[in-house]
């Protein structure tokens, strides 16, 4: 994409309508943890040069927030992002049986790297299954079994 110098006006902020969170799957074997994912429906934002499907957003994670692990990038820093149909996703490695409580803000970019003012924060909950998931079936057991064994060969090789 050709940056256009001459535009330095930031697209208008972001509206955050609604919000969906898709937790993964807690079942036996997959050590209770796997991928879901959050959609942020939003408004586009108008820009004077850039038509709203060349804009791209900023998601945001807030510094107070409770989730296991982590989201597809560092809490502390924005990742760029597209939309489609309208909806902003973002996934995160989910712990589903877990609370996951976190705040989000967006904020667009136009074709010219000029971002917007951040969107007002809008906060997403899950209470999670609240259920217990095994952690050691037996196809868990082996498949840690198997890497610990290979990393210790790895480390003979290493070492001889």
């Amino acid at each position: 994409m050709v940056l256009d110098e001459s535009d330095t006006e930031a697209p208008g902020v972001v509206n955050i309508t609604n919000t969906d969170i898709i937790r993964g799957s807690d079942t036996e074997g997959t050590l209770c943890i796997s991928v879901g994912s959050i959609g942020l429906f939003i408004d586009p934002p108008t820009d004077n040069v850039s038509q709203p499907i060349e804009l791209g957003y900023l998601v945001e994670v807030g510094s107070e927030h409770s989730f296991h692990f982590q989201l597809e990038f560092p809490s502390d820093e924005p990742v760029p992002v597209k939309a489609v149909d309208g909806v902003v996703w973002v996934n995160f490695i989910d712990k589903p049986a877990e609370l996951f409580d976190a705040e989000f803000t967006v904020s667009a970019v136009d074709k010219a790297g000029n971002i917007s003012e951040k969107s007002s924060p809008i906060r997403v909950t899950d209470s999670g299954t609240g259920s217990g998931c095994s952690t050691a079936g037996s196809g868990s057991v082996s498949l840690v079994f198997l890497l610990l064994t290979t990393l210790w060969i790895q480390k003979r090789r290493y070492l001889d």
